[in-house]
């Protein structure tokens, strides 16, 4: 059986407790060990529930699905918890370690485009400029860290003056942009930019 805790707020007790089996079957919600509600099957986690805890606070629980992977949503009266899809803790953890994968495939592929003249890698903006501007990336978790939203928006500037200098190069040679980089690197930007909006959050928070 699966298990996790969450804190209601930043830095308090993790006295909120979800069990479940298999794939989000049979959910079980406990408060301070005490069972507040259960959700017998995923097609309704799907849906969302909501239990009354603590104090008259309304806990809202459903399952999200993404493109490849599935998560629990949990908020406390429309605030998402701390740790969970949604909150600005996951988001900054989200996009700090896209920033870490990107500086490193944008050397490797990089090198091995140079080195190899690969036309698919080339086509994907491949190249000089991806290993130049994945170093950049590189430099920048380095400095900055998880928490630090000026890394976040000085790394999509410079992933996105890369990603548009590769389109232009490739163009003045008569090639197409890969359309899967294309909106691969779209992707990037806006998980990138979730990064520098959750640091804010922190920040004000």
């Amino acid at each position: 059986m699966a298990r996790r805790t969450y804190a209601l707020a930043d830095g308090g007790a993790r006295d909120l407790e979800l069990l479940w089996e298999g794939n989000y079957e049979k959910l079980v919600v406990r408060y301070q060990g005490t069972e507040v509600g259960n959700i017998p099957t995923s097609r309704e986690l799907l849906e969302g529930r909501t239990f009354e805890i603590s104090g008259g606070k309304k806990l809202e629980i459903r399952l999200v699905t993404g493109f490849l992977s599935k998560d629990l949503y949990l908020s406390v009266d429309g605030q998402p918890l701390p740790e969970s899809p949604g909150s600005s803790q996951s988001q900054l953890k989200e996009s700090f370690w896209t920033l870490v994968i990107v500086s490193a495939l944008s050397v490797v592929l990089g090198v091995v485009a140079i080195l190899s003249g690969m036309q698919q890698l080339v086509r994907s903006g491949m190249g000089w400029e991806s290993v130049i501007s994945g170093g950049i990336l590189a430099l920048l978790v380095l400095a900055a860290g998880l928490r630090q939203g000026w890394a976040y928006l000085a790394a999509g500037l410079v992933f996105l003056a890369a990603s548009v200098w590769s389109v232009y190069a490739l163009l003045t040679q008569n090639l197409s942009p890969n359309l899967g980089s294309v909106l691969i690197r779209l992707l990037i930007l806006w998980t990138l930019w979730k990064g520098w909006l959750a640091s804010q959050k922190k920040i004000t928070g």
